[in-house]
């Protein structure tokens, strides 16, 4: 109704995410790029989203020259918002297995100067992001120790000292365990948690990216049928879910199910096309 209203474009770019609506999300923000692509403090978030979208295209070209036009370059200013969008859309790429280049020391770097941690572990958990990408694990060690700090010599009574003592500080440990590859160890944190990361902040969107960790790590440690289920999960959440039917067929094929993983690819492959032509159009 107020095509000015970037909380408002916002708000239904997240209505397309959650309803597995891609293409009309695709759509919706390139029908109103004059309005929220420059000059508001939602800019680069909202550039995210279409990053985002682009990934479930596959189209994993576009999401990086999304992330080098908008969210980090040698323009960036240190704001957190921006430095969440920018590790988020990294991260999803590393557990791919996929090279991002040179990204991930610049926003290390930045992540570095801006951080306090034990404020808010939603920012930490990022900068840890970060820090593991970039291969600085030390760093990434030393956010958790200021965090563990924070839960022995903090106030109960507040907010952060919840967030961070119920889900921050697990969450934050296992990124560290997927950085040195003790997958087993990721799943020893996040499973006991896994509903209630909602506590530390974000949007679904945003926490997705702990679930794609979560996921990753029970592939990399062989436990498949805990991998599938949460596949399952996905699916049954969001059936058009490019992400998760790819991850389905990957997994049926390691289970040696060729029509399972054939029809799994298949209906990846079909949203991912549906996805890129709506970029296309």
């Amino acid at each position: 109704m107020n095509p000015d209203d970037v909380w408002g474009i916002h708000s239904v770019v997240h209505t397309c995410e959650m309803r597995g609506q891609i293409p009309e999300g695709i759509r919706f923000l390139r029908d109103r790029q004059p309005q929220w692509q420059t000059g508001n403090f939602l800019s680069v978030h909202n550039s995210w989203h279409y990053a985002l979208y682009l990934l479930q295209g596959n189209d994993v070209a576009g999401a990086l020259a999304v992330y080098d036009s908008v969210l980090h370059h040698a323009g960036s200013e240190d704001v957190a918002l921006e430095l969440l969008d920018a590790t988020a859309l990294l991260w999803r790429l590393q557990l791919e297995g996929i090279s991002v280049g040179g990204r991930w020391p610049p926003l290390a770097e930045a992540w570095a100067r801006l951080l306090a941690p034990g404020f808010y572990p939603f920012n930490d958990m990022h900068a840890i992001m970060a820090f593991v990408g970039a291969g600085d694990l030390g760093r990434a060690e030393e956010v958790v120790t200021a965090l563990e700090r924070a839960v022995a010599e903090g106030d109960p009574a507040t907010t952060g000292w919840r967030m961070t003592s119920s889900v921050g500080l697990p969450v934050c440990r296992s990124l560290i365990h997927f950085g040195r590859g003790s997958y087993q160890r990721v799943l020893d944190d996040l499973m006991p948690i896994r509903t209630r990361v909602h506590e530390f902040g974000g949007s679904h969107a945003q926490r997705d990216a702990v679930e794609r960790t979560l996921l990753e790590a029970a592939i990399r440690a062989s436990r498949t049928d805990l991998a599938l289920a949460l596949v399952s999960e996905r699916i049954s959440v969001r059936e058009c879910n490019t992400y998760a039917w790819s991850k389905r067929a990957w997994l049926l094929a390691a289970a040696a199910d060729q029509p399972g993983a054939a029809s799994a690819a298949a209906r990846a492959s079909d949203l991912a096309g549906e996805i890129r032509a709506a970029a296309a159009s």
